[in-house]
């Protein structure tokens, strides 16, 4: 039996790859960022975000009727916690960046799983108990650098532009960046006005629906694994 890959951060890194826009850290005197076309913004925001050690993201997706929610915060040595469901199905999960641990309803395993038979039986193994699984599985998910990974090279077919004034998003000034590419997919991304400039919330629409809430920047991320009577490995069930 193979748990299938989590296929959420497939859509993540998409809107994040073909959306996020920001600026690097400019000083005060430096030009504004609503002065600057989307294409330097853009290239500028790679600077900033690359930087980053650590972020919470917290999201929804969706795309052929299925339904993603997420809120989790990872680092870079791997560290990540969080929640997700699929769907009607709820987990939540833990990493170390060398074990990954899941506990989830039997709705989720269903969405994770080959059938619901084979949901039923992972369930009736694990009981109320966590369930250790094969990090590759899920690895993209939590994957700090992949999240990162495109961020100042928009597609070719997209048009970017920069909102002329400011706006306010949870109490800070930020500058809006819309990116639409020939499909018609618009992503409206958020970028902190002041430097160094973040990614706070970035909205994807299309075809695929998409929104991202990005905070905790370069927080420590506690991610505290099961004991050892507390999991169950998953690999035993196919033994």
């Amino acid at each position: 039996m193979r748990v299938a890959k989590a296929s959420a951060w497939s859509l993540v890194a998409a809107l994040t790859v073909t959306g996020l826009a920001g600026c690097s850290g400019d000083d005060e005197g430096e030009q504004a960022l609503t002065d600057r076309d989307g294409a330097e913004v853009i290239e500028l925001v790679g600077d900033d975000m690359a930087e980053i050690n650590a972020m919470h993201v917290a999201g929804v997706t969706e795309e052929a009727g299925t339904t993603v929610t997420f809120d989790l915060s990872t680092d870079r040595v791997g560290h990540c916690t969080g929640t997700m469901s699929i769907g009607a199905g709820t987990s939540e999960f833990v990493t170390d960046g060398e074990q990954f641990f899941i506990k989830g309803d039997e709705a989720f395993w269903s969405s994770t799983t080959e059938d619901r038979a084979t949901a039923r039986q992972v369930l009736a193994f694990i009981g109320d108990k966590w369930a250790l699984v094969e990090g590759a599985e899920f690895e993209e998910f939590c994957d700090l650098p992949s999240m990162l990974e495109g961020i100042g090279t928009p597609p070719e077919d997209a048009e970017v532009s920069v909102a002329d004034d400011l706006s306010t998003h949870r109490g800070v000034d930020v500058v809006k960046v819309r990116t639409e590419r020939e499909n018609g997919d618009v992503t409206t991304t958020l970028v902190t006005a002041q430097a160094p400039h973040r990614i706070v919330r970035s909205q994807r629409q299309g075809s695929a629906e998409a929104t991202l809430e990005l905070s905790e920047f370069d927080e420590p991320v506690r991610a505290q694994l099961p004991a050892a009577g507390d999991y169950v490995d998953l690999a035993e069930l196919t033994k």
